[in-house]
């Protein structure tokens, strides 16, 4: 994902690393510039403020955060209405909103929800239902990772844009990872591209957060391969939480024939060459706080973008991004370079991972009838 594509929502995100500095993050066009770092979760301009770092990705699981967001309207005595609740393998998840933007965001994702006509690909739909979504963010992680997901109990909230919210706790729990992902949403709005815009950013934001969390989740763990000491761990670590969203969103939207790019614009890396390119790597390895967000930020996007453009290119595919669902072959295509840029033990600063050493295979099985996408095996 280019955060700075993004024109029309706002968000600051922290996400916790595995180095001794943590900070906030602005994401992009989300809100404007950036702060500090992505490695710990959800926040906004300074009126909203969302800081997760996980203090522990073993059992017992541990997640601390620090959660204001500052509105004209006080907390409203509406009880949040529930849009999901589910299970799948060793995650479980409940999606709650107000009332007042429930409505909107169901309204989204139903008129979004259409299939391609039957027999143009086998059996892929778009998973754009809250359900189905986390069904198939799950299949997809196992596929990146090889291996189990962690266990994670995921809870969603989403506020009516300017209400007041405060939360402030660690979050324990022997059973899983616990997660929890506030952002807002407006009831609604003047036009219908407005609408569409607004309601995509809300679905696609969530994916972002969640995958975000998840992927620092594994590397702490350690089921994300580091590169090795001397290479730039911390922008390799972020350069794999962009990857991970990446893949969420084109695993999404798998499927179907409308053209994605007129309701979420930028969601690929853009890979920055030429002189451009070479400032941005020159900016990032002298700059005097390296670990910070502002640092690593471009120069992830470069280096992720740089693979994955070139990838794309070893296999006559164009851009960074499809035009539409239908593109199964570029989907499917990014996903495998996901898959290997995850587990690429090499320096990204100087040695892009090689288009001939990343493994094909079908994440979306195009050429076997009816068959859904596969999990990883056990890690145990």
């Amino acid at each position: 994902m280019n955060p700075s594509r993004y024109r029309y929502a706002k968000l600051a995100l922290c996400v916790g690393s595995f180095l001794p500095l943590f900070g906030c993050a602005t994401v992009g066009g989300l809100a404007g510039s950036a702060v500090k770092g992505i490695r710990d979760l959800v926040t906004g301009p300074p009126r909203e403020h969302i800081f997760a770092k996980i203090e522990s990705p073993y059992p017992p699981y541990a997640i601390r955060y620090r959660i204001t967001v500052r509105g004209k309207l006080a907390k409203a005595a509406i009880r949040p209405e529930i849009l999901a609740r589910g299970h799948y393998h060793n995650w479980t998840w409940v999606v709650k909103a107000d009332p007042r933007v429930g409505v909107a965001i169901q309204d989204w994702q139903h008129a979004m929800q259409r299939a391609a006509p039957s027999g143009r690909i086998d059996a892929i739909s778009p998973t754009l239902a809250w359900d189905a979504m986390m069904r198939r963010i799950y299949d997809l992680d196992a596929y990146l990772l090889g291996s189990t997901p962690i266990p994670a109990d995921i809870h969603v909230l989403i506020l009516q844009k300017h209400e007041a919210y405060h939360f402030r706790t660690t979050l324990r729990s022997h059973r899983a990872l616990p997660l929890r992902i506030v952002y807002y949403d407006s009831p609604a709005l003047p036009s219908a591209s407005d609408f569409r815009r607004t309601q995509s950013s809300v679905v696609f934001i969530v994916q972002y957060l969640l995958q975000g969390l998840l992927a620092d989740a594994e590397w702490k763990a350690g089921f994300v391969p580091r590169p090795p000491k001397g290479s730039n761990r911390f922008g390799k670590h972020f350069a794999d939480e962009l990857c991970w969203t990446n893949a969420a969103i084109v695993a999404t939207i798998a499927g179907s024939p409308l053209r994605w790019g007129r309701y979420i614009k930028g969601f690929s890396p853009s890979p920055l060459t030429g002189l451009v390119g070479a400032i941005v790597k020159v900016i990032a390895r002298y700059s005097p706080h390296p670990h910070s967000f502002r640092s690593a930020e471009k120069p992830a996007m470069v280096w992720e973008g740089i693979s994955m453009q070139e990838y794309l290119r070893h296999h006559a595919l164009g851009g960074t991004y499809p035009n539409r669902g239908t593109d199964i072959r570029w989907i499917d295509a990014s996903i495998n370079f996901c898959r290997s840029y995850t587990h690429y033990r090499g320096n990204i600063e100087n040695h892009p991972v090689p288009p001939d050493t990343i493994q094909g295979g079908e994440f979306f099985p195009i050429s076997t009838s009816a068959r859904e996408p596969g999990q990883g095996e056990s890690r145990h």
